[in-house]
């Protein structure tokens, strides 16, 4: 049970708005410290608007920031502010004033515009969406992000012109790329070359075949350098996609199109990979089969070619194999997707379908193995965001009951068995997104797998993806911002709730010395002590926000985060490695010693002495492990092993995209990707492992 939430005097509301609106402006150290804030004061008073405006506006600076997580997380969160905002505000009315009323109703008047531009309006809802903006213009004349509504009533008014027997209306999109060649959506609205609000303009049918035929133009001097660095965006160079999960655009078929219609060079490289090469990686395959159209071998984004069957979307992991599915039928291409783990099963595949039995369409996050060899995962049921309709039942804790979660990954893999409104010539161009909350556990008990869920006390879509064993009476634990879930050693999941101060946000706990400590990402380190039947997080010395992980190790308890790494000294945390980057993960070294990493660059913290770089290949770090006696580090698309004067590429088995978290558990070094897991005892040949 809930423990009751606190009543709030009008003055406790007022003091704690006034030091979420402070901390706004400290972005990005004490971001997420406002935001809890701004919620405890939504929670105390709902129809706070200076707080929702405050909150509308803190989720658009992680659409900025943190595209990836935004779309995952925080969109339909933000979705929610919107609607309340202006129910509260509907009578509200432009006089020449600046008033909390009018800012709030302007900016999500125009993200209203938007939200209707990203799909195909019909002209009543293109006038609707044109309306929407001039009200948004009278209350707030300055307001940047009405630009992204602007940019889309501009690009589907030229569509509408088009459909009626006018395809000339096409070149005033060609004509905005070819002044705006490096536009991303990605862009903040201020950036010169922002693209928000023609996402789904740029993914448009008729649009794309005007642009198929198209004869690409010859460019020259530095309008060539400004088309390569537009392609470089249409495969998503100005944002990490893998760092907080994918990021789901319908533009980049649009954008490549129209950027080749003005000359661009296809071959260009993207982190040192093709942009074919770069496509599979995100995961856009109707990126994947225009490229290979334009290639002149493969078929086109409908599917279509005089000469060629439609292949199957997933990653071959070698030209081999590539070759090899040329000659197998569609289904055989199909079930290619599961890569054999030895080679005369290889050699058999070129003439017998294999069945894929390594991937799920379950999304992991880590893995733990306990003393008597059962495998624990910690997983995710995709759901379609609320673009795409709302699943059945308003419970997204239970919406997956009667899914068979055991099912190979496929994009499109719940669309058929999830109750949603969905019109699939909108997906047909959008494609699916999806939010996944990490609340499930894979359990393999040395015979089969089962899946069991989390207890519901830890909310969905909040729940840490981390899994520790803090050893008796706890055991497996799992984490959820005022909840701490655990296993009790086998004896069936229980939870503990959580108090301590405001934006109380529990990510991380480990047993240090025989205390439990807890980290919350918005105040700091504490020792989680009883209370009553529950816990609270006493703070160690003052408030910190922006750590999210524990690392305990050779005696010392390390916390990191936004701004380096920290130790606990005399009960309290002392810097020891100030970094420019967030730290994302740490790892044991040799002589005591630590290994930890940003998204840019890793580095050996001896036990005393000044840290030392390592020399890794600059294409984005997403993790690393120590294993033995050897490091390892998951970089761009490859696993490197780091030898005494070189560094190794691992040979992993592919069945599915994505990059892997690095993890040690039972004496083995696992690669936890997206849908799929493989495993090595030597840190040199890695298996994958069967779900079927």
């Amino acid at each position: 049970m809930h423990a009751p939430m606190p009543k709030f005097r009008a003055p406790d509301v007022d003091s704690l708005f006034a030091r979420a609106d402070k901390l706004l402006e400290q972005y990005p150290r004490s971001f997420g410290t406002a935001k809890a804030l701004l919620q405890e004061v939504l929670t105390a008073q709902p129809d706070h608007l200076e707080a929702l405006h405050a909150l509308n506006w803190a989720y658009e600076r992680d659409r900025d920031h943190s595209p990836g997580e935004w779309q995952s997380r925080l969109q339909e969160p933000q979705r929610a502010v919107r609607g309340r905002i202006l129910e509260l505000t509907k009578k509200v009315k432009a006089d020449g004033g600046d008033t909390v009323e009018q800012r709030a109703r302007a900016l999500a008047l125009a993200q209203h515009a938007e939200n209707i531009l990203r799909t195909d309006p019909t002209p009543a809802r293109l006038k609707q969406a044109e309306d929407l903006l001039a009200e948004s213009e009278s209350l707030d004349a300055e307001l940047s992000a009405r630009h992204r509504g602007e940019r889309g009533v501009m690009a589907w008014k030229a569509i509408h012109r088009a459909r009626k027997g006018k395809p000339d209306a096409y070149q005033a999109l060609l004509d905005w790329v070819a002044e705006n060649p490096r536009a991303s959506p990605f862009h903040p609205d201020d950036h010169a070359s922002a693209f928000r609000g023609l996402e789904g303009a740029f993914a448009d049918e008729g649009f794309l075949e005007w642009l198929r035929a198209r004869k690409p133009q010859a460019a020259k001097g530095q309008r060539v350098k400004d088309l390569a660095q537009g392609m470089l965006h249409v495969g998503d160079w100005d944002v990490s996609a893998e760092r907080k999960g994918p990021v789901t655009t319908p533009c980049r078929v649009g954008r490549l199109l129209a950027l080749r219609a003005l000359g661009a060079n296809l071959d260009v490289k993207v982190g040192g990979k093709s942009l074919l090469e770069r496509a599979k990686k995100l995961g856009d395959k109707a990126l994947v089969r225009e490229l290979e159209a334009l290639s002149g071998a493969k078929p086109d984004a409908k599917g279509k070619t005089p000469t060629a069957k439609k292949p199957s979307a997933a990653k071959k992991p070698s030209a081999a194999k590539q070759a090899a599915a040329a000659k197998q039928s569609p289904a055989a291409k199909q079930a290619a997707v599961a890569k054999k783990p030895s080679a005369a099963k290889q050699a058999a595949a070129a003439t017998q379908a294999a069945p894929d039995v390594y991937t799920t369409a379950q999304v992991f996050a880590d893995v733990h193995v306990t003393s008597d060899g059962t495998v624990m995962v910690l997983a995710g049921t995709p759901h379609p965001d609320s673009d795409h309709g709302y699943t059945a039942g308003d419970d997204l804790w239970d919406f997956d009951k009667s899914i068979k979660w055991n099912q190979p990954w496929d994009d499109r893999v719940w669309l058929e068995q999830i109750n949603m409104d969905i019109d699939e010539d909108e997906l047909e161009s959008n494609g699916l997104s999806y939010d996944v909350d990490f609340n499930r556990l894979l359990i393999h008990d040395g015979k089969t797998w089962t899946r069991t869920k989390l207890p519901k006390a830890l909310p969905y879509g909040y729940v840490a993806p981390v899994l520790r064993d803090l050893g008796a009476p706890w055991g497996l634990s799992a984490f959820g911002v005022s909840a701490l879930a655990f296993d009790g050693g086998g004896k069936g999941w229980k939870v503990k709730e959580v108090s301590g101060p405001g934006g109380l946000d529990l990510v991380d706990a480990v047993v240090h010395d025989g205390v439990l400590y807890g980290l919350c990402s918005a105040n700091g380190l504490g020792r989680l002590v009883p209370e009553g039947k529950n816990l609270r997080l006493e703070l160690l010395g003052d408030e910190q926000s922006g750590l999210h992980h524990l690392f305990s190790h050779h005696g010392t308890l390390y916390a990191f985060g936004d701004d380096g790494v920290f130790v606990l000294e005399d009960g309290a945390l002392a810097q020891l490695q100030p970094t420019r980057a967030p730290v994302r993960a740490m790892s044991a070294a040799p002589e005591q010693g630590v290994y930890l990493h940003t998204d840019e660059h890793a580095w050996y913290l001896p036990r005393k002495g000044k840290a030392q770089k390592l020399p890794l290949p600059k294409d984005g770090i997403h993790s690393i492990a120590f294993f033995k006696n050897r490091l390892f580090v998951s970089v761009g698309e490859q696993v490197l092993r780091l030898e005494k004067d070189r560094a190794v590429t691992v040979k992993l088995p592919s069945p599915a995209p994505g990059v892997p978290r690095l993890v040690v558990a039972g004496d083995r070094l696992w690669t936890v990707f997206p849908h799929h897991l493989t495993s090595s005892h030597d840190g040199k040949q890695f298996e994958p492992i069967a779900f079927r």
